[in-house]
């Protein structure tokens, strides 16, 4: 399995005014937690980026004051108007013990269904499972190679050996659809969109007409007195 090596300094003072500082100095504030004893440290933004924007799956090797801790990604906080990452949280892996994480499903051959006209359609893209250290792997597999126009795979299909899979079994993992199907849908969404304006028009129009009526009442109320 890959795993990703970081260099970080440790964080000897916490707290919202230590945090930050460290972000003016373009540092993220980090913890990694699930050991013996959580660990604080930072490290520069920019070295993050190679763990944040991907969909891969890997461990993080995590070098804090000449000792380094195996981990994976748990958490990242980001701001919510600039996107900027502001505290992320690594877990230790430690051996024999299970840790709750998602990993990536690939797709495997081409579906006789798309052979035929139909399109691919891969709707569950990464497994909530739950797997000790010694059992992650980078992804999971399925072929779809059978899959024809119409039919569909569900997580029960997925060979997770020593991987507890915590999604439901029912679930689709992806389908073979008709083009044909696809334009149905598409324009039945457009089609019913459609329908809720002209309702919310009609709507609007009677209360218009009931406001008109009462204005008239009210003066011909005024003309009588």
């Amino acid at each position: 399995m890959n795993t990703v090596d970081l260099k970080a300094a440790p964080r000897e003072q916490t707290g919202t005014k230590s945090a930050k500082e460290l972000r003016k100095d373009e540092l993220v504030p980090c913890i990694i937690y699930g050991g013996k004893n959580n660990i604080m440290f930072s490290i520069h933004k920019n070295e993050l980026n190679q763990i944040i924007y991907t969909g891969d799956f890997f461990k993080v090797a995590v070098e804090v004051d000449g000792k380094t801790y195996d981990t994976i990604v748990k958490d990242i906080q980001f701001h919510p108007v600039t996107d900027e990452v502001m505290h992320m949280d690594f877990q230790e892996l430690v051996k024999g013990r299970k840790v709750k994480t998602s990993i990536p499903v690939h797709l495997e051959g081409k579906p006789v269904g798309v052979a035929e006209g139909g399109i691919l359609q891969h709707k569950l893209l990464r497994l909530n499972v739950r797997v000790k250290p010694e059992n992650m792997i980078e992804y999971l597999s399925i072929d779809v190679s059978e899959l024809g126009l119409g039919s569909s795979v569900k997580v029960e299909s997925i060979d997770s050996g020593a991987i507890e899979v915590l999604d439901s079994p029912t679930i689709p993992v992806a389908s073979v659809i008709s083009p044909r199907a696809l334009r149905s849908a598409q324009s039945t969404a457009v089609t019913e969109e459609g329908e809720e304006g002209e309702e919310g028009e009609a709507v609007e129009g009677e209360e218009g007409a009931e406001a008109t009526e009462g204005a008239e009442g009210a003066e011909g109320e005024d003309a009588e007195g």
